[in-house]
C-alpha cells in the first residue's frame, strides 16, 4: 500500500512540477510580448513627433 501512495505523489508532484514549468514560460512570452510592443510603441510615437 505505501508503494503505491509514494507513487501516486510522485506522479502527482511530478504533475504539479510540469505545471509550474508551463506557467513560467507562458509568463516569460507574455513578459516578453508586453516589453517588445512598449518598445515598438515608443520608437513609433518619437518617429511620429519627429516629423511633426
Amino acid at each position: 500500500m505505501n508503494v503505491l501512495l509514494s507513487e501516486i505523489s510522485m506522479g502527482l508532484g511530478s504533475a504539479y512540477a510540469s505545471y509550474l514549468v508551463k506557467i513560467v514560460m507562458y509568463a516569460a512570452v507574455a513578459a516578453a510580448g508586453i516589453y517588445i510592443g512598449i518598445r515598438l510603441r515608443k520608437n513609433k510615437n518619437k518617429k511620429q513627433s519627429e516629423e511633426k
